[in-house]
């Protein structure tokens, strides 16, 4: 009777373990074509855009050979963004094996660069501060560009009239971090973690958007083994910042060689 009870249990306790592995197996079979599905609604769009964006920058770059020396480097400036969108395109085409790393420095310079006119042209003053020196991260180029680009379209269009807007970038103890800060309307502080919800605006912000843009820049963070955080500034204004590992760069080579160096002499 015990001996029967045993293995009835144990038929049945089989039976249910090979049921559930079975809605496990289907499950994981669903999702992989969810996610085949919508990699190909990726790649399907991302062709899409691809051709029209190479039919402009083919436009921009007869356009560039017959404008006016004053207008070249404006016409030049939009060529470089869309060839940037271009090659942001074709890395979602053709996903980058491998870890990857840039200065974080220089390519938030260049994006600052690049917003330069929006803000002067809006009655708006954009600065960067923090070392000269290289600030290697281990993250692509765009991956930093998408960042800043995300952070001051966020500062251009919700900081309001006359507010400045300062992005640094700093290295410390492993970490990159990338920090845009406005003087601006800011957020309430009740309001402040709910700014990563995807759709949601903050109930100071006067201008239309999406709300989407620190989704994507919190999501972006975490692919790469960082996070986002967002603090007020006194007496107004919000401060984004994104910290990301640190990457190898010839310069904290050199540090290290020189520590080893010292350390050997003074062994010796």
């Amino acid at each position: 009777m015990g001996m029967h009870s045993v293995n009835g249990w144990t038929a049945a306790g089989a039976g249910a373990f090979a049921a559930l592995m079975l809605c496990a197996g289907l499950l994981a079979l669903a999702l992989r074509a969810a996610t085949a599905a919508q990699q190909r609604r990726l790649d399907d769009t991302a062709h899409a855009l691809r051709n029209p964006l190479a039919a402009l920058a083919i436009r921009l770059e007869s356009l560039e050979l017959a404008a006016p020396d004053s207008s070249r480097k404006t016409v030049r400036a939009a060529l470089g963004e869309v060839d940037r969108l271009i090659a942001l395109l074709d890395e979602l085409l053709n996903p980058t094996s491998g870890e990857q790393h840039c200065d974080a420095r220089q390519a938030a310079a260049d994006r600052v660069e690049a917003w330069a006119d929006a803000y002067r042209q809006a009655g708006r003053e954009l600065a960067t501060t923090g070392p000269a020196r290289p600030c290697p991260v281990a993250a692509h180029t765009e991956v930093v560009a998408q960042i800043v680009d995300v952070t001051l379209s966020n500062s251009h269009r919700y900081a309001g009239p006359g507010a400045r807007t300062e992005v640094e970038v700093t290295e410390a103890d492993g970490w990159v971090s990338i920090t845009v800060t406005d003087d601006g309307v800011g957020v309430a502080p009740e309001e402040i973690g709910a700014l990563t919800i995807r759709g949601y605006r903050g109930t100071r912000s006067a201008a239309s958007g999406s709300g989407l843009g620190l989704d994507i820049v919190a999501d972006l963070a975490r692919r790469h083994g960082g996070h986002l955080a967002l603090a007020p500034v006194a007496p107004h204004g919000l401060a984004v910042t994104v910290r990301l590992p640190a990457g190898p760069g010839e310069q904290r080579v050199v540090e290290n060689l020189a520590v080893r160096d010292h350390h050997g002499l003074q062994a010796a």
